[in-house]
């Protein structure tokens, strides 16, 4: 090797590793495993917002008097079964909160009755249909909401006197009527699906006082006000 071949072989050694350095690296970043996985968006998130429609069924108690011109009272006590129809509206305000609107109706079973007019007579009632129109508030925890109600109560109820053991010459008497009140309730609802809602609740129901016919039991008539308690459960789509 003379002496030239020998200058360009250190030259070609010195200059080498520098060029070398000044090459862009072609190496990528690390890619992390989240990156890879879809992100939530807004739209797979759960909304309470929306309308909803569904059957319940549940059991009730009443209470109920008959309020007699010359100041008696009979008191008494029914129970039975609901089953009916709900409809209603979610609108998520916010933090959580949601307020809306429903209506029910249930046919029902409920009935009672007890002696009256110095146990001469049977004074019965029967629930046949019950509703109400509410408005509701609530606080949503994920798929759990939790609700207050108050609003606008329905019923028809039928009143009876008949008469008791051997006093049938004691003539009847009955009235079917549609009275309103209002109720309160509490309840919660469970999103087991974005569309399946279960729900269970209680809710109170007060009837203004009527004036119903009771034969010749009392000829200035007698005023009933009805009291309902309800344990409802129900199920429901959310469209």
């Amino acid at each position: 090797m003379n002496r030239f071949q020998l200058s360009l072989f250190l030259a070609f050694g010195l200059i080498a590793p520098a060029m070398a350095a000044d090459i862009p690296s072609k190496t990528t970043a690390p890619i992390h495993q989240s990156e890879l996985l879809p992100q939530a968006t807004q739209q797979d998130q759960f909304t309470w917002t929306g309308l909803y429609g569904g059957l319940e069924d549940g059991l009730a108690a009443s209470h109920t008097s008959f309020d007699f011109s010359d100041g008696t009272t009979a008191k008494h006590k029914g129970d039975g079964a609901l089953l009916g129809l709900r409809l209603g509206y979610n609108y998520a305000l916010g933090n959580d909160f949601i307020a809306g609107a429903e209506v029910d109706l249930n046919g029902a079973t409920i009935k009672g009755s007890a002696q009256c007019v110095s146990e001469t007579a049977n004074c019965s009632h029967k629930i046949q249909s019950l509703g109400s129109i509410d408005g509701r508030v609530g606080y949503a925890m994920d798929r759990y909401l939790f609700t207050g109600s108050a609003g606008l109560a329905y019923a028809n109820i039928k009143y009876s006197t008949l008469p008791y053991a051997t006093y049938a010459a004691i003539a009847t008497g009955s009235s079917s009527n549609t009275m309103y009140g209002w109720t309160l309730g509490l309840g919660v609802d469970y999103a087991v699906t974005d569309h399946i809602l279960l729900s269970a609740g209680y809710k109170y129901y007060n009837f203004n006082k009527k004036t119903i016919n009771a034969g010749v039991l009392d000829t200035d008539a007698v005023q009933v006000r009805p009291m309902i308690n309800t344990l409802k459960t129900g199920i429901s789509y959310k469209f």
